[in-house]
């Protein structure tokens, strides 16, 4: 593991070198735990065995830790309690502090347990090497409880876990940089490498909204903000119902830096409030249209604009763009063509302020066998842009459009059983449910950068394990290794340079 972007805290920590338990007290909680939690007497020797390996190995973890990765991880901990405020005001009746059991459920994400009696167990299995690293466990005689999760899921909001998404938890330029590095960023001119941002909502399917008899009315339809660059996202925020995905994007807009970004979305959340709020914002927007949301007659005025002849061979009024790469036994091309938006019929154009460029946009698929051609598939689909009408601007809207994807494979990722599981969460809830989708988005964002380290230091650009692998790959780890990957990531976010 490279443990370069540790340096920094490393230097922080170092003055105040210090164990979270003590030598004595870690000892007894050992002791503790075996009395409760050892195999019975009837149980296998194979199942003893691993008892006690289990036991040896995180006795030799304790003593193996460093004082200053502790501090490294109690500042981690630290962003996490100085953001999520615990409301509850009973002190004396609190076993389990809300930080303590945010850190809890984010380790257990990025270790593929999702559900709160996969958390709990989680807890149970890994309490004497997380008594290790965060402070305030209490004696293993007070487990935490799937209801204990449940109460604490509900206690912060989602503008605290979104403070954590855009502070703490946010993308960076290495993760761009590591991306491209991999192979999974696609290179391209410097000119064009302006991030683009995408806004989508995304119901959890099996929640259901208290009062209602339909099962079809959701209680929780997630609107996420974010990087198609950096492939993380940047903000959430859940809303009732179906179309209200414009009204809540809208809402998290101001929060978030967005200058000199490039906005897409899909057809149905096209608007002129829309694009209006985008430019007020610094950033500008590449929106498709389709027939729906009002936009039928633009999208067939542009279709007509590019098909006639002058836009077909007047190379000097087109710019055309083009991408393509032959992999999986397919050629793929991408093709943007793009005209200025003068050429838009005025009345149309006034409905649309700010667009300045009109897109054609065609990808072409031809599947081989054996290298020769079998089946040629082509698709097209029309944009307009606040980007100003130029040679650059036609390279940054051609890999704008690429990156695009990137939010659709994300809601995927979320929704993915052997990942996150979201769409199974039977909850209606809205507290509960905003909170649980803010969790997975900062247990995304930690996860796809632990991909891209695992990529790099395995130094062979066909090494792409997916989400699920990297959580099993964690899951074999020491749960130390999984937090040491959570500090170095949120050290190189706050920490640079």
């Amino acid at each position: 593991m490279d443990f370069e972007a540790l340096d920094k805290l490393h230097e922080l920590a170092k003055h105040s070198k210090r164990r979270v338990i003590e030598p004595s007290c870690y000892q007894d909680r050992i002791e503790h735990y075996k009395r409760l939690y050892s195999p019975p007497d009837d149980a296998t020797l194979y199942e003893k065995k691993k008892f006690d390996i289990k036991v040896s190995t995180t006795l030799e973890l304790y003593n193996a830790l460093s004082g200053s990765d502790i501090n490294c991880f109690a500042l981690c901990v630290k962003a996490i309690r100085d953001t999520l405020k615990d409301k509850r005001t009973d002190e004396l009746r609190i076993i389990y502090p809300l930080d303590v059991v945010v850190m809890v459920i984010l380790l257990a994400k990025l270790r593929g347990y999702n559900t709160t009696s996969e958390i709990a167990s989680f807890y149970k299995d890994s309490y004497l090497e997380l008594v290790t690293i965060i402070d305030d466990l209490p004696s293993p005689d007070r487990m935490l409880s799937q209801s204990s999760i449940k109460r604490v899921m509900r206690l912060f909001t989602d503008e605290e876990i979104n403070t954590l998404l855009r502070t703490y938890f946010k993308p960076n330029d290495a993760i761009v940089k590591m991306l491209l590095e991999c192979g999974e960023q696609r290179e391209r001119p410097e000119h064009a490498f302006r991030h683009t941002i995408g806004f989508d909502g995304q119901e959890v399917t099996e929640s259901f909204r208290r009062g209602e008899t339909s099962r079809r009315k959701k209680a929780a339809i997630g609107v996420t903000i974010f990087d198609c660059t950096s492939k993380m996202a940047l903000s959430y925020k859940v809303a009732c119902k179906k179309n209200q995905e414009s009204d809540a994007f809208l809402e998290l807009l101001p929060n978030i830096d967005v200058q000199d970004t490039v906005f897409v979305a899909d057809a149905l959340n096209t608007s002129d409030r829309v694009s209006k709020a985008i430019l007020k914002s610094g950033g500008d927007f590449l929106f498709n249209i389709k027939s729906n949301a009002g936009n039928k007659e633009l999208k067939e005025h542009i279709k007509a604009i590019f098909n006639r002849e002058y836009a077909k061979h007047e190379k000097s009024v087109m710019i055309t763009r083009q991408y393509h790469q032959k992999e999986h036994g397919r050629i793929d091309m991408w093709t943007v063509n793009t005209l200025p938006a003068t050429l838009l019929d005025s009345r149309i154009k006034n409905d649309h302020n700010g667009v300045q460029t009109i897109v054609e946009y065609t990808k072409e698929s031809i599947t081989l066998n054996n290298g020769q051609e079998t089946e040629i598939t082509k698709t097209s689909r029309y944009y307009i842009s606040s980007l100003e009408f130029t040679d650059n601007n036609a390279d940054q809207i051609l890999y704008s459009i690429l990156d695009t994807w990137a939010y659709e494979t994300g809601h995927g990722r979320l929704d993915d059983p052997k990942v996150f599981n979201q769409d199974a969460t039977q909850s209606c809830d809205q507290d509960y449910l905003s909170n649980l989708l803010g969790i997975n988005k900062v247990s995304y964002n930690i996860l796809t950068w632990i991909r891209q380290r695992m990529i790099k230091a395995s130094k062979k650009k066909s090494y792409a394990p997916s989400y699920s692998m990297v959580q099993d790959l964690l899951n074999n780890e020491p749960v130390f290794d999984t937090f040491l990957y959570l500090a170095q990531y949120y050290s190189e976010v706050n920490l640079e340079t």
